[in-house]
């Protein structure tokens, strides 16, 4: 089985364990299965190569001065060129990816709201917090291109777990993308959190500026939730007495 070495360009050592990826599911993903579908692809046609079917190995390693190098296994000088295509654009897209992540933004905000109550801070398909989303981008006096970038925000809730409070602002106080909506909870404080993560690529200035239009209205409809969730939860008081 023939060996070819390959320096990949623009990754460097950093990324290998991101692009091997769990059980080596990255490189089987987007090099090694790749690889097969061109060989296989190509056998079917006129130019096709009479030899028994090749094995294939693509392995990665680190290189001289933070480079990172590929090994390639395998009999086919066919396979060998696919394996190469394939190794080098997922280098490529795994640069891309990594510069494209320097850039982003992020900021998670632990706000108190009922578990069960996520579905109405969501909406249907996620309509509730498009509309607060929106609003923040309206309400947002940013330029142009930073407003095109905020229409682009992604926004996720979940479910907040922790041991205790104590650990839940001991997390909150260590990681300055985190932050609480209103005040620190107490020892003894009962209330479920959830998790509002928001990323997007503006500057760092404007992003502030944009994050604390999204709180404020994310706040007003967190307010009106737990009010309601309040308001039932009397009345189911009430009638069990």
């Amino acid at each position: 089985m023939d060996d070819t070495k390959i320096t990949l360009p623009g990754v460097t050592q950093d990324c290998i364990p991101r692009m091997i990826g769990k059980g080596g599911i990255g490189m089987k993903k987007n090099v090694v299965f790749p690889s097969w579908k061109m060989y296989e692809e190509f056998q079917k046609s006129d130019e096709k190569v009479e030899e028994d079917k090749p094995s294939l190995f693509v392995g990665l390693s680190e290189g001289e001065d933070d480079s990172v190098e590929a090994t390639i296994k395998t009999s086919s000088e066919m396979m060998q060129k696919f394996a190469t295509y394939c190794v080098t654009k997922y280098a490529n897209d795994s640069h891309q990816k990594s510069q494209k992540k320097k850039n982003e933004q992020v900021h998670t905000l632990l706000a108190p709201v009922p578990h069960s109550s996520i579905g109405l801070l969501v909406g249907r398909q996620g309509c509730v917090l498009k509309s607060i989303t929106s609003d923040a981008i309206e309400s947002f006096n940013g330029s142009p291109d930073e407003k095109s970038k905020a229409e682009k925000s992604f926004v996720k809730i979940d479910p907040c777990s922790y041991e205790s409070i104590t650990d839940l602002n001991k997390m909150v106080r260590g990681n300055e993308a985190m932050s609480f909506l209103g005040w620190p909870p107490e020892e003894g404080d009962e209330d479920e959190y959830v998790s509002i993560r928001i990323s997007n690529y503006m500057s760092s200035e404007p992003f502030l500026d944009f994050h604390t239009e999204f709180n404020s209205f994310i706040d007003e409809k967190i307010k009106s939730i737990n009010s309601q969730h309040e308001r039932m939860a009397s009345s189911i008081r009430d009638a069990l007495l």
